[in-house]
């Protein structure tokens, strides 16, 4: 399984390797699947229709900001294929406060309010940073995982960050953490993201997504 990395210039490429990240994201089911791009409706075409606005969404913000670069590694021996990709930021000024998503792409109710206060917690985590390099987002097509694609799409991100004399931050998930750790990262907190709200009030729908 010959593998290549390359950095992401057009939008056909990235639409392709949005569509592996959603892949990621199902398996197994995580609550970036609910926040990133909710399924709504039952319909034959739901869940294409729930990527296509990821797609969008995603290649806008990556288009406005020229800090950011996205990746992907192709299996040579099949016909290019992407079977991972990431997301590096280089922030290059001082993070004094960090921009809050607005998940409007939700509608109206309690998965919007639940993604509104995930959102607000990641950007309260962020704010006060000296220039850096952040890793946004990092995923393994679930039939390619543990051959190395992940630790290619790392080390762009930590050589980069070496030859600018950058930090790297990176929030992680306990799955996540073990591959961070081995490519030099260090923990310098744990911090639980759960938006809050009193038990009597939880819906049901707030409790699946918890």
């Amino acid at each position: 399984m010959p593998l290549e990395l390359h950095e992401i210039k057009e939008a056909g490429e990235f639409a392709e390797t949005i569509r592996v990240q959603a892949d990621a994201f199902d398996s197994p089911m995580s609550v970036s699947s609910h926040l990133f791009y909710p399924i709504l409706g039952q319909g034959p075409t739901a869940r294409q229709d729930a990527v296509a606005g990821l797609i969008c969404r995603q290649w806008y913000r990556h288009c406005i900001d020229p800090g950011s670069h996205w990746l992907k590694v192709i299996d040579t021996e099949q016909d290019g294929r992407v079977v991972a990709g990431a997301n590096w930021l280089i922030v290059d000024t001082y993070t004094e406060k960090a921009p809050i998503i607005n998940p409007f792409w939700l509608p109206e109710g309690e998965k919007r309010e639940f993604a509104e206060d995930v959102f607000a917690q990641w950007a309260d985590m962020r704010h006060g940073r000296k220039p850096h390099l952040a890793i946004q987002s990092i995923f393994t097509d679930p039939n390619f995982r543990r051959g190395g694609a992940a630790t290619m799409l790392m080390d762009w991100g930590t050589q980069t960050a070496d030859r600018l004399g950058l930090d790297c931050f990176v929030e992680g998930s306990q799955t996540g953490v073990p591959l961070y750790v081995r490519h030099g990262f260090e923990i310098i907190g744990d911090r639980l993201i759960k938006p809050f709200k009193k038990e009597e009030d939880k819906s049901n729908e707030w409790k699946n997504m918890e």
